[in-house]
């Protein structure tokens, strides 16, 4: 506080005084950073206004005209509010099927003695993985939506950074980490997210954050409904024969699909 008074104190009496009446006002910033709006600020001062950012107590110290003083408090009743949140909602969805069938022909025995066997199979797999996990973020800030942790595989990951020179050379990785960056930005009902692939590498010298920026997206989604986001998947088949089907023949065939859903909600309190 005798901080603060000094600064007032500094204002009012080591400052010659304008052809123009002068006058000091503390205004106190509740939602907004000191720093940051004195910046926004100071184009609106008068050649002689000065304004001062209080930043341990989040307050502007400014001296200039009364007409200069009564605009900027109108611009600060409307700037200085808290921003609004958003819960981004994240689905992770992936299917995979396999099956094969075998058919095989056995012959066996001596010249009078003839033996034929065969065998026949079939199988199948399948396997669904889904989960769900949520984020709040405030508009306008950035988050990071986690998708793999402390990943020991890491040459995929390295090839791909050090190709799109995403990574200094010689870096030595031990883990890998997989995610999404958010950056949501409240507009009315609707938010405007954009997306971007996120790596971590950890290594002996500390943690190296990556963003894919060539592969950001940008979105407008009203509040509540379901974006997808990502969607791919493969299928194959295979088939093994013997001489056409007189000794046997063996089939596989396999599928796998995966998705990922954005669902942003913005928080009402």
């Amino acid at each position: 506080m005798r901080y603060l008074l000094c600064l007032i104190t500094f204002f009012c009496l080591g400052v010659p005084t304008p052809a123009q009446e002068m006058e000091t006002r503390v205004f106190v910033l509740n939602a907004r950073p000191a720093e940051s709006t004195a910046e926004m600020i100071r184009p609106m001062l008068s050649p002689d206004g000065k304004v001062f950012p209080e930043t341990r107590l989040n307050k502007l110290v400014i001296r200039d005209t009364p007409e200069v003083l009564a605009k900027i408090e109108s611009l600060l009743k409307e700037i200085d509010v808290h921003a609004p949140q958003v819960r981004i909602f994240v689905n992770m969805n992936g299917v995979a099927q396999s099956s094969g069938s075998v058919l095989a022909v056995g012959v066996g025995g001596t010249n009078r003695n003839v033996v034929v066997s065969g065998t026949a199979g079939a199988n199948s797999t399948s396997g669904q993985m889904q989960s769900e996990q949520n984020l709040v973020v405030m508009s306008g800030e950035k988050g990071v939506i986690h998708f793999g942790r402390d990943l020991v595989t890491v040459g995929p990951y390295v090839q791909f950074a050090n190709g799109m020179g995403l990574l200094p050379p010689g870096v030595a990785v031990q883990t890998v980490g997989t995610g999404l960056a958010v950056e949501p930005i409240v507009v009315g009902d609707v938010v405007r997210l954009k997306v971007t692939p996120w790596m971590s590498f950890q290594g002996a010298n500390g943690v190296a954050e990556v963003l894919v920026n060539e592969a950001s997206t940008s979105l407008a989604v009203p509040s509540g409904q379901t974006v997808q986001i990502s969607s791919g998947g493969y299928s194959e088949q295979v088939r093994n024969q013997s001489f056409g089907l007189i000794f046997g023949s063996a089939t596989r065939t396999g599928s796998s699909s995966a998705s990922v859903t954005l669902r942003p909600e913005i928080m009402n309190y």
